[in-house]
């Protein structure tokens, strides 16, 4: 049977997606979360231990490539045939004052071989700097993953994006303005005076409203005087109401009484 040829790509096309099978998870979520922050610490873990082991072959190199240098200058402690000193040193200004080259094989100065010394100390503070920065970074890591974990287990607890430190969060909303009508008084025009049980209504309906009661109900049977009763509720507190009625014939009704108690609003 011949086998078949790799078809090439025509264009612009989706990459191989790589096989993944979901492990069902039995447990609550606090032990999903937990397993997260295991696998998350282990992750963080390994790559420190990448980062100092190659810290680590870097400055195994440096130190070889130094000891090979020694040994080819050969102005370290020298000694003789039977073990005795001969008082070698790879100070530049010893050397220069016992009358050689400041540095082994080197037809230098002794302020260039001291320039060469400050520079060469300056790149290994610079890079004992970095290494520091680097594990200062690790540490970072570390707690940036912890707070993401701790954050996700929240959200999947309260099941709201909005929680956050303990509460809701509310959008900032400014201070609403008083309510009125462009500044123009409600003026209650009428020859009644309020008798009965609607005095006492009155004062309950305007004194619920000032308090921020948003709910109340005005009972009473017909032609006992409500529409009248919340027009002196509108007087009393001097805010604009909106007014429903159920059908066209009681909107209109309640239009004509409402404009003859305030023929100038």
């Amino acid at each position: 049977m011949p086998k078949s040829t790799k078809k090439a790509p025509s264009g612009f096309e989706e990459a191989p997606q790589a096989p993944f099978e979901g492990e069902p998870l039995s447990g609550s979520v606090s032990d999903w979360v937990r397993q997260l922050e295991r696998e998350a610490e282990q992750q963080s873990r390994a790559e420190s231990m990448r980062e100092i082991r190659s810290r680590a072959g870097k400055h195994r190199k440096a130190v070889e490539k130094d000891a090979r240098g020694m040994a080819e200058t050969g102005m370290g402690e020298k000694r003789s045939s039977r073990g005795g000193s001969l008082g070698g040193s790879n100070d530049p200004r010893i050397r220069a004052a016992a009358g050689l080259n400041p540095v082994a094989g080197l037809d230098i100065s002794l302020e260039e071989a001291e320039r060469l010394n400050k520079e060469t100390r300056s790149r290994d503070k610079k890079r004992a700097a970095a290494n520091d920065e680097a594990s200062g970074i690790d540490n970072l890591a570390s707690g940036a993953v912890t707070a993401t974990v701790d954050a996700l287990a929240k959200l999947i607890e309260s099941g709201n994006p909005l929680f956050k430190d303990g509460k809701i969060w509310v959008p900032h909303r400014p201070a609403r303005p008083e309510k009125s009508e462009g500044g123009i008084a409600f003026d209650l025009v009428t020859d009644y005076k309020p008798s009965g049980d609607q005095p006492t209504a009155i004062g309950d309906l305007a004194e619920g409203l000032k308090s921020g009661e948003r709910s109340q109900v005005l009972l009473g049977v017909t032609g006992s005087g409500k529409t009248f009763t919340m027009a002196q509720v509108i007087a009393e507190t001097q805010r604009p109401a909106v007014i429903l009625a159920p059908n066209k014939t009681l909107a209109a009704q309640l239009y004509s009484e409402f404009k003859n108690f305030f023929p100038n609003n």
